[in-house]
């Protein structure tokens, strides 16, 4: 079966997370119930993992191993918009370790290399400019890839997406009243009165909106909800 169609809310799962194999637990059920789910051969096999460890001179944190042996070979998943870097394109600067990068190589992402910690902090920063300081970015990785995911998946351009350019305050309003807002750091804001990028959901839709201007949302089926509609 494609996907399936009850059994999973965004909100409650999403709370729910503690670590990484809770982040992992919920990539693999929203996959199943809204978009395609994750099967045998849609990760990275431990010799590919190894022999990226080898390459770059460091073990990989465990998080982010972790997502790569799950689902490291799910493009639409993972690099529909931005692009999780294939195992062989990974890089080391410094005591970061660079594992995904914006679609028109404006930015990039890393997570922090510290031995102790399973799942450490990630940061981004522009790219092209080696002197450019690594800015805070989720203090998780797995976190981050949860993120990530859904990122992807509101973004994938099919017949469960849609995107809004909101009209005005009272628009961005109505939303925020139809939609919890999910327990995810916002982030990308330009000033204190700047929300920057939220997230939002019910039980059928999941919603980004970004700058309160642009709103691109994934609904559970593919009949579209009307999901801007008032409360």
């Amino acid at each position: 079966m494609r996907r399936m169609t009850t059994g999973f809310d965004p909100r409650t799962e999403l709370a729910a997370i503690r670590d990484t194999p809770t982040a992992l637990r919920f990539i693999e059920r929203y996959a199943a119930a809204w978009c395609t789910a994750i099967r045998p051969g849609d990760g990275c096999p431990e010799d590919e993992l190894l022999a990226a460890e080898a390459r770059l001179g460091v073990a990989l944190p465990l998080a982010l191993r972790e997502t790569y042996r799950l689902l490291g070979r799910r493009a639409d998943l993972t690099s529909n918009q931005d692009v999780l870097l294939p195992l062989d394109q990974l890089r080391v600067e410094g005591d970061v370790l660079v594992y995904r990068m914006e679609n028109q190589a404006v930015s990039e992402w890393g997570v922090l290399l510290d031995p102790d910690d399973p799942d450490p902090p990630t940061a981004t920063r522009p790219c092209g400019w080696r002197d450019e300081q690594w800015e805070p970015w989720f203090d998780r990785f797995s976190l981050a890839a949860v993120e990530m995911v859904l990122f992807e998946s509101v973004l994938a351009g099919d017949d469960q997406c849609d995107t809004l350019e909101l009209a005005d305050v009272a628009e961005y309003e109505a939303l925020k009243q139809r939609y919890d807002h999910l327990p995810l750091p916002d982030y990308g804001r330009a000033g204190p009165d700047d929300e920057g990028s939220r997230w939002y959901a019910n039980a059928e839709t999941v919603v980004w909106v970004t700058e309160g201007a642009w709103a691109w949302a994934r609904w559970r089926d593919a009949a579209k909800e009307p999901w801007l509609s008032a409360p």
